[in-house]
């Protein structure tokens, strides 16, 4: 689905099977802010359209393909798990005759999740994660009221629709609605940290699971070992994640960001950095800067001489910084990422940085806050650090 994932998800896995396209499919056309992340996202009733349009393509070829629901059914499996962000699989796992279904979501929540999952989502409580200013004043309370009707009367039931209408293309008017499998739902795994979120009342099936597929960090190799050991007062790392490749982000972006460095000459940054054809002289006289194409976020985060990271504040970047107990610039580029910034915000533990502000002066201001704010430190590494270590 989409063409920036090589891997399939797993290395434990004894059965895979691989359906979908051939060559590219239509995700990163029609999802945009894709390759257009620094431009201002519009106000959406429907923040997910082209997700769905594009997992009912999906769906069709899933249920076309006889050679799906059979692979199901001959791993005879006693409990399957779904992504909960659409129908087909709880209809998928139906009508393969599995006992049990789980859910999760690699997201923090979205209201359509608990929705599907037969939560009642109150308006003023339950704000849409792509929605994130958490400013509740009366027109943002209103907005979200009227987004919650449309998604809860008319986006969600026309979803389920359409995909119990393709299986039951396939497979018979006997199929079940999508949306009453959905919503039998045993558990809904959410990839979240719960002292991260803001409080929701949620029911026993909603678990949050954010962080554990983090590992005992690996010690550093010898080169980025070298790295941190000439920084004289700390280093910053700096990834905008595996989605926003640096080919997307204009020069006068990426020159900003260079600039702003190399007026902190006691720290270095390293630099998630895949080379482009127009950054021949970027990096002259920015000896405190490392631009690299791969590097061990998860290992140097938990490194002592790593002082901050600057990041997008994709969902397992911010995970990771809060479980390592690093203090963040974050510069959120599209979907979660906002909401994710905006609770990091909110705790005390980074400093908010709006894409569509980004200047060598902006960029120099937040490194100063972040390198000289004592509070961000002591929450970062402090009570919070602890909490989320003994979870």
């Amino acid at each position: 689905m989409n063409d920036k994932v090589s891997g399939n998800g797993t290395s434990k896995a004894h059965r895979i099977k691989n359906f979908g396209w051939e060559g590219s499919g239509p995700w990163s056309q029609r999802a945009a802010y894709l390759s257009s992340f620094f431009e201002p996202q519009p106000l959406s009733l429907d923040d997910i359209s082209a997700f769905y349009d594009t997992t009912n393509d999906l769906c069709y070829l899933a249920m076309s393909d006889p050679s799906v629901v059979e692979f199901i059914k001959e791993g005879n499996y006693d409990l399957a798990i779904a992504t909960d962000y659409e129908f087909c699989p709880f209809l998928l796992f139906d009508i393969a005759k599995v006992p049990s279904v789980v859910s999760y979501v690699p997201t923090p929540l979205f209201p359509w999740n608990l929705y599907m999952s037969g939560v009642p989502t109150t308006p003023k409580v339950y704000a849409s994660v792509l929605d994130a200013e958490h400013n509740q004043g009366f027109i943002h309370t209103t907005w979200h009221l009227i987004k919650s009707i449309y998604i809860i009367y008319y986006s969600v039931p026309a979803k389920s629709r359409n995909q119990t209408g393709i299986a039951r293309q396939f497979y018979g008017p006997e199929v079940k609605d999508g949306y009453s499998l959905a919503h039998r739902t045993n558990i809904l795994f959410a990839n979240s940290n719960e002292l991260l979120e803001k409080p929701l009342p949620l029911p026993h099936k909603i678990k949050y699971i954010g962080g554990l597929n983090l590992g005992e960090p690996k010690p550093l190799n010898a080169e980025f070992d070298r790295i941190l050991s000439n920084a004289k007062r700390g280093a910053i790392v700096f990834s905008f994640g595996t989605q926003a490749p640096m080919k997307f982000v204009p020069l006068k972006i990426r020159k900003c960001f260079v600039e702003a460095f190399k007026r902190f000459p006691d720290f270095v940054f390293i630099w998630k950095y895949e080379k482009q054809p127009d950054d021949a002289e970027l990096f002259n006289n920015s000896t405190n800067v490392h631009p690299l194409e791969w590097i061990p976020q998860w290992d140097l985060l938990n490194d002592k001489r790593v002082v901050g990271f600057i990041s997008h504040s994709g969902l397992n970047s911010f995970n990771e910084a809060s479980h390592a107990g690093v203090p963040m610039l974050t510069v959120p580029l599209f979907v979660d990422q906002l909401h994710n910034a905006k609770n990091g915000e909110r705790l005390g533990t980074s400093i908010l940085l709006r894409k569509t502000n980004i200047t060598t002066e902006s960029v120099v201001d937040c490194l100063q806050r972040l390198l000289s704010d004592d509070r961000l430190v002591n929450v970062s590494s402090g009570e919070l650090y602890i909490m989320i270590s003994d979870i």
